[in-house]
C-alpha cells in the first residue's frame, strides 16, 4: 500500500504555516508543520519525514541549516529543501556545502515546489519501495503452502 509522501514544513511565518500545508494537502502530501527549530527537532524525533521544507531564518539567521543538519543526521533519505525571501549567495553556497537539496525563493509557486518534490529520486524510490511490500518467506509459504503442494505432485 503507498502512503502520501510525508513532509515536515519549518517557518516561523504563522501565514506560511496556515497556507501552505494546504495546497500541499491538496496534490496528496501529509504535512506537519514547526514554528521553531526545537519543535521541529522534536517532530523528526517522532515520526519519519520523506521531505523537509525548512525556512532559512526562522528563531535567528540560518536556522534553517541547522534543521536540514539535523534531517540528514536523523532521517538520511529524507529530501531536504532550504526556502528563503531573502537570497544571496553565501546562503546559497552554504546550502551546497550543507548537501540541500533544493533552494528556493520565496514565493515558490506551488506548482514548481510540489514539481520539484515529486522529481527527486528518494521520493521516487520511496514509493517504489512502498509499493513493493515485503512479507516474511514464512508468511508466503504459509499462503502458498496449497499451490506449492500441488504443483510440486504434478
Amino acid at each position: 500500500m503507498v502512503t502520501e509522501p510525508e513532509i515536515l514544513l519549518v517557518d516561523d511565518e504563522a501565514s506560511i504555516r496556515l497556507t501552505l500545508p494546504l495546497m500541499l494537502q491538496s496534490y496528496g502530501f501529509k504535512v506537519s508543520s514547526a514554528a521553531t527549530v526545537t519543535e521541529a527537532l522534536r517532530l523528526m524525533a517522532e515520526h519519519r519525514f520523506d521531505v523537509l521544507i525548512s525556512d532559512m531564518n526562522i528563531d535567528r539567521p540560518g536556522d534553517g541549516f541547522t534543521v536540514a543538519s539535523a534531517m540528514r543526521s536523523t532521517q538520511p533519505h529524507a529530501v531536504r529543501f532550504i526556502l528563503t525571501g531573502y537570497p544571496d549567495i553565501d546562503s546559497a553556497l552554504k546550502a551546497l556545502r550543507e548537501d540541500v537539496d533544493d533552494y528556493l525563493i520565496k514565493p515558490t509557486e506551488i506548482e514548481e515546489l510540489v514539481a520539484r518534490i515529486t522529481s527527486t529520486s528518494r521520493v521516487q524510490n520511496r514509493t517504489l519501495r512502498q509499493a513493493t511490500e515485503l512479507k516474511r518467506l514464512s508468511e508466503i509459504i504459509r499462503r502458498e503452502t496449497e499451490f506449492i503442494t500441488l504443483d510440486g505432485l504434478s
